[in-house]
């Protein structure tokens, strides 16, 4: 199970840095501006200047930190058995 959330980590990291990459890709088309260097692969993308196929990676980029987030929650849920009783309790 361990190497299922490393696996799954390292698959949806790889997405995150895809889908802003494909942003500042768009981006650039769109007008001109090129990101610079390692920082566009982990800068926050805004909207400025975005066509609407830069704006459905960028959705995709929320969504995969957020997928992000509840990987880690889950991985700390599952073993940690405080914070798996913790949060059993909190949904009764």
């Amino acid at each position: 199970m361990d190497w299922l959330f490393f696996i799954a980590l390292i698959a949806n990291i790889f997405a995150i840095v895809y889908f802003r990459l494909m942003v500042g890709y768009h981006r650039e088309r769109a007008t001109g501006e090129r990101d610079a260097g390692f920082m566009a692969a982990i800068s926050y993308p805004s909207r400025r200047g975005l066509p609407e196929e830069g704006l459905r990676y960028r959705r995709r980029y929320w969504w995969a930190v957020a997928l992000l987030f509840a990987l880690i929650l889950g991985a700390l849920a599952w073993r940690l058995p405080f914070l798996s009783a913790a949060l059993t309790a909190a949904g009764t």
